[in-house]
């Protein structure tokens, strides 16, 4: 059960706390009742009257008795309705966050015999009047209420109670006009602060700068698509030795007299030893063989006149420089000379690089595993059907373990969802970073009720790098990275946002995690048909369909719920702040 308590009221911010405006919209005790109808069963609003017709009113314990009264009134309210326990919040708390009480639920369910209160992290101090009580307890606070010190935190301190720490920005009270102005340029500022990066590149660095390298993996037998951990050096000149670059005829500088007869003494023969080049003759020699010691130059068999034995050079072959058409040993690469270096990804070119030098198993950058989440009640799967109309098929989940599945350097762990209850979506998270290098969430990142994904991250220890940017779709999108440089990204719910926002910033930073050294994104550029005149004051991530090379036209959307224009694309072209026109632009195509 949860109770808002509204009976302390201060006649100087000119109205009733409770009737005050949060910025996000509802009054403070709308927003504090949805904090608590989240997390419990039932919610009522003690000492405020009539004040909100969608939750039921309690009268406080006693007249003039201050928060003791209240925590009665609802622990008797719990108590006839059969439950353990109460969490109770004031109304004029607006900055306290849904995750911080479920956090606190959470504590308290772990020995619900003994109260859970916060606890100021600047100076100690309880906050009794944010707390979850037990029925337990009832008695006590009822006999509290005839005493003449009737100190909440004073009858705290002297009984057992579990805490949680919380910074003293979250559990400011709006008691003075001054408080209520404090909280709202406090507000106001921390969403402006979350746009400090104005561009899509100046988030996508200020994350890679932070993320862990995953480690290296000696013991790899099949590493195409792997990344390498190490340079790679040549055991041997490339090539081991002269070698004939056509085929024709190796010679000596001083038998090459036009007019004259040379008789082929010998064929030189890929994989085998060259012969001796006797005097006044030449060696038959094939592309790729090794061409004997004496030969200065090799004739190509288009520039002589064959006959069964012998042959007579053409006029072409008497302009032919020395050296002509040999192949010198270590003209590729020296012995010791680099052949491929760290961070390369290991496709057929790489694969054959490393055969050639010898190299059958290199040291390769461990796979970024990676945990998708998705989050929302109101998501099923694919296969489920009939579906109800407030029902929607998880596509979220589909299109990212679809743009990730197919590299090879990452490890996808088989994909979660959540429903939407603070703690559940909390013991997935933490889980998941715990068994992850990178876990990238979608839904749950903006700023309503039911958006818990914010204020997890944070609550799990991570470090915001930042929440929102100047982009269209995608705005709400987080990005965090733990203490260990593990990435967690939270991707807006909306389907053409999630696929778009995992295009362009989840893939540049799985890359860094992965080892790769150019993961730093360098799209190619388009030029767009009929773009139209439209423009946006933000970074406009705009879907488009390829029509010719180079050649993109706009695929118009109703929206960045609109799967079915998404499905019509080849990628998205990427256009700055009041921008249109045909570009070109950079073009992000759906790897």
């Amino acid at each position: 059960m949860g109770a808002v308590l509204c009976g302390g009221r201060s006649s100087r911010l000119g109205t009733d706390k409770f009737a005050l405006r949060h910025p996000s919209g509802p009054t403070l005790l709308q927003h504090a009742c949805r904090r608590l109808a989240a997390l419990t069963s039932s919610v009522a609003v003690v000492g405020g009257g009539d004040a909100d017709p969608d939750f039921l009113a309690l009268p406080d314990a006693a007249d003039d008795q201050g928060p003791v009264a209240g925590i009665v009134a609802a622990l008797r309210w719990a108590k006839s309705q059969n439950a353990a326990g109460c969490l109770v919040t004031p109304v004029d708390m607006p900055s306290l966050m849904v995750a911080d009480l479920a956090a606190l639920l959470g504590l308290w369910k772990r020995n619900a015999s003994q109260p859970a209160c916060l606890v100021h992290a600047d100076d100690g101090r309880v906050q009794p009047l944010v707390g979850v009580y037990p029925i337990a307890v009832l008695d006590q606070l009822q006999a509290l209420l005839h005493t003449p010190h009737r100190s909440l935190s004073r009858w705290l301190n002297r009984h057992p109670f579990d805490s949680l720490v919380l910074s003293a920005d979250r559990m400011v009270n709006i008691n003075r006009p001054q408080d209520w102005q404090a909280f709202l340029q406090s507000f106001r500022s921390s969403m402006n602060a979350n746009l400090r990066f104005q561009t899509p590149g100046q988030a996508i660095d200020a994350v890679a700068d932070r993320l862990s390298v995953v480690s290296v993996d000696q013991t790899v037998d099949d590493v195409c698509g792997r990344v390498l951990a190490s340079d790679v050096t040549a055991d041997r000149d490339s090539p081991a030795a002269d070698v004939s670059a056509m085929d024709g005829y190796a010679l000596r500088e001083e038998d090459r007299k036009q007019g004259v007869a040379l008789e082929i003494s010998g064929h030189a023969m890929p994989g085998s030893p060259p012969p001796r080049i006797a005097p006044r003759c030449v060696v038959k020699i094939f592309t790729g063989a090794v061409v004997p010691d004496e030969a200065d130059l090799v004739i190509r068999r288009e520039d002589v006149i064959e006959s069964e034995h012998s042959i007579v050079l053409a006029d072409a072959a008497m302009a032919c420089p020395a050296g002509a058409n040999i192949r010198r040993a270590g003209e590729n690469v020296p012995c010791g000379g680099p052949v491929l270096s760290r961070g390369q990804l290991i496709r057929s070119p790489q694969r054959a690089a490393l055969e050639n030098v010898g190299v059958d198993r290199p040291p390769v950058y461990r796979r970024v595993r990676v945990t998708v989440i998705t989050t929302g009640d109101e998501l099923v799967n694919a296969s489920q059907s009939p579906l109800k109309p407030w029902q929607i098929r998880n596509s979220n989940q589909a299109a990212l373990v679809a743009a990730l599945r197919p590299h090879r350097w990452i490890d996808l762990a088989n994909p979660l969802h959540a429903i939407d209850d603070p703690e559940t979506l909390r013991q997935t998270v933490d889980q998941a970073i715990h068994d992850s290098d990178a876990v990238l969430l979608t839904g749950g990142v903006s700023a309503g009720d039911h958006d818990y994904v914010p204020a997890i991250v944070r609550q799990l220890g991570a470090d915001v790098v930042f929440h929102k940017l100047p982009i269209r779709p995608g705005k709400p999108i987080l990005a965090a990275v733990s203490e260990q440089g593990k990435l967690i990204v939270g991707l807006p719910g909306n389907p053409v946002s999630a696929t778009m926002g995992c295009r362009r910033f989840v893939q540049p930073w799985l890359s860094k995690m992965a080892g790769i050294a150019d993961w730093t994104p360098s799209p190619p550029s388009v030029h767009l048909q009929s773009p139209g005149t439209k423009t946006l004051p933000l970074h406009w991530m705009r879907g488009v369909r390829l029509i010719a090379p180079g050649l993109a036209v706009p695929v118009v959307g109703r929206g960045s719920g609109d799967l079915v224009a998404l499905g019509q694309t080849d990628g998205f072209v990427e256009l700055p702040p009041d921008a249109s026109g045909e570009g070109p632009w950079p073009f992000f195509g759906w790897a």
